[in-house]
């Protein structure tokens, strides 16, 4: 039988020992949150309709592999990185939602965006979680984690 016990996620800090400073990326794991099947089944019917979109790299290996497969006059093009900080924080919710629904348009049926947009809100507005074991409340304008939707 499956535990269906709704606990809400403790957070930890994992330090980033590459970068200098020494900075710290918050972990806040919500796989037993009441908002995790709803971002499960978001991601399950948004991530296909990412993926359609030449300009999304999912993460770094796809990234290398795509690089590999190009030719490139090294005289004239040169590769850079940049990294951004609270990129998740940095992202204003509601114009967030509305670049999504543009996108929807073109991908599902007209009916079926105010639900996406509706279930996204609530997935995106309703993150909570513990600090040193006392429950405290954290309204995050990010995706958790573990459950990327086109938002983040």
């Amino acid at each position: 039988e499956q535990d269906t016990k709704i606990v809400p996620p403790l957070i930890y800090l994992m330090p980033k020992i590459h970068k200098t400073p020494i900075g710290i990326r918050p972990i806040i794991p919500s796989h037993s949150w009441y908002t995790a099947c709803a971002a499960k089944y978001l991601h399950r019917k948004q991530y296909p309709i990412l993926k359609k979109h030449k300009w999304v790299i999912t993460d770094r290996l796809e990234l290398i592999q795509e690089l590999e497969q190009k030719k490139f006059d090294s005289t004239i093009v040169k590769l850079a990185t940049i990294d951004v900080t609270a990129l998740y924080t940095s992202i204003d919710l509601e114009r967030g939602l509305n670049i999504v629904a543009i996108i929807l348009k073109n991908c599902v049926e007209e009916f079926q965006i105010p639900f996406y947009i509706d279930l996204m809100r609530w997935v995106l507005t309703n993150n909570y979680f513990q600090c040193d074991r006392k429950s405290k409340e954290r309204q995050w304008e990010a995706t958790p984690l573990e459950y990327s939707l086109i938002l983040s």
